[in-house]
């Protein structure tokens, strides 16, 4: 039997261009089967094009902590108005159709696929938190336990941004990286290529495109009005290839414990904006629209 070839794409977060260099370069590679992490939404412009396409790709796809943002909508859709950080996220959900509003509803949080020989687990974060994140920075510390709780053979997370892959005890895991909104510096869309045979291989793949068109069209879409901040640091995050939007929100919440009304929750408007204003805005002047 031929070896089988699953293409593994996490983290879209609306950016159709990225989505579809991934698709055509896994099917130049010959993908056989499609598997999607989830965050397929939000941050970009096209989140009903990136919903058709994941779709009708595969049904091999969790929900992200993005699609649980948007399942959980009509509840946090007041802070969302009130809250400048959240704009982005208001944006997307009052762009999906009903139709998409219904398929992310349904997504499950994690799968487990059976192949010949190999059983796969898929989550976003890790096996234990939606949510959870593991850096290269940090050693990748806790996928060994990770991979300790689970009964799989391979386990598939994203979450993080970050391409890299783990071996303990036979048991293999995977990060495909961000397809979408993703941190290299080679400015390239990022998803993996996993051969299942005798052996299991591993590609880590880097596809280029043109991002510049790209967010020249998201500066055309009503999203950049409406989340101007958000959307020029997300896009800086991808030119200078770090995470500026960490380290953004990082400083927010440094701002926040100097004011003693701040409070805890959402990070006030003035902060949000303060931030914006006096940290990256010369920042983003001096990447994204030198001469």
């Amino acid at each position: 039997m031929d070896n089988l070839r699953i293409a593994v794409i996490s983290d879209i977060h609306s950016n159709l261009a990225a989505l579809e260099a991934c698709i055509d370069d896994s099917k130049m590679l010959g993908a056989d089967r499609y598997v999607v992490l989830g965050d397929i939404v939000s941050d970009w412009h096209k989140p009903n094009e990136c919903l058709n396409i994941v779709r009708d790709l595969t049904e091999l796809v969790i929900a992200g902590n993005r699609e649980q943002y948007m399942k959980n909508a009509p509840e946090m859709l007041d802070y969302w108005i009130l809250y400048d950080q959240f704009a982005s996220l208001l944006w997307t959900y009052r762009q999906l159709t009903s139709k998409n509003l219904m398929y992310i509803r349904k997504l499950p949080q994690c799968l487990t696929i059976a192949t010949d020989k190999y059983r796969i687990k898929a989550v976003h974060g890790s096996p234990f938190s939606q949510t959870e994140l593991c850096y290269k920075s940090a050693g990748l510390s806790p996928v060994g336990e990770w991979l300790e709780a689970i009964d799989e053979d391979i386990l598939l997370c994203g979450h993080s941004h970050e391409q890299w892959k783990w071996e303990k005890n036979g048991k293999i895991a995977v990060n495909p990286g961000s397809c979408g909104s993703h941190f290299n510096k080679r400015h390239c869309a990022e998803y993996a290529v996993i051969e299942l045979g005798d052996m299991v291989n591993v590609q880590l793949r880097q596809v280029k495109y043109n991002i510049e068109a790209n967010f020249h069209a998201l500066m055309q879409s009503d999203l950049y009005e409406k989340a101007y901040d958000w959307t020029l640091i997300n896009y800086l995050s991808m030119v200078r290839g770090e995470n500026e939007l960490k380290e953004f929100l990082d400083i927010c919440e440094e701002e926040r414990k100097k004011d003693p009304f701040a409070g805890s929750g959402p990070i006030p408007n003035d902060i949000y904006n303060k931030v914006f204003e006096e940290r990256f805005s010369e920042k983003i002047k001096a990447y994204l629209f030198a001469g």
